[in-house]
């Protein structure tokens, strides 16, 4: 998770550690065994660990697949790109994500059905509700 998941996400290699991380969990599915009933809280947080790694793995792949780019909180390499400052090199190469990209205008909704198959979909931004005259933000001190 840390090296595809964190503040590199190369396109390259998350696809193989989506699969990895999916495997991971199926395998853990398959075999995990507790010595006794006092282990079982460890182990369902076990699975619910590498459940999540394997879902935000491929949510991850699914966003760099519909061409999603860098943000404030990672970087996606990009060749096509410009490094944050000349002395990195092509290797720190990235774009941002645009207002009018896909995935700036859509958000990826996952579930995962009772046979454990995660089923993507993407939905159009809803948006923010006009501001009603006579009332005022929540957290503002008059």
């Amino acid at each position: 998770m840390s090296a595809c998941g964190a503040a590199i996400r190369d396109p390259a290699e998350v696809g193989k550690a989506a699969a990895a991380a999916r495997e991971l969990w199926l395998r853990a599915r398959r075999e995990i065994r507790v010595p006794t009933a006092r282990d079982l809280p460890k182990a369902f947080k076990a699975l619910d660990l590498a459940l999540t790694h394997a879902v935000y793995l491929q949510a991850i792949g699914e966003y760099l697949a519909r061409g999603g780019k860098s943000r404030g909180s990672y970087l996606v390499p990009d060749p096509a790109g410009q490094p944050p400052h000349a002395l990195l090199g092509g290797r720190w190469a990235f774009s941002l994500a645009g207002p009018s990209d896909f995935v700036s205008g859509n958000v990826l909704e996952v579930r995962l059905d009772g046979k454990g198959r995660l089923h993507k979909s993407w939905v159009p931004v809803r948006p923010c509700p006009p501001r009603r005259a006579g009332l005022r933000p929540s957290g503002t001190i008059s």
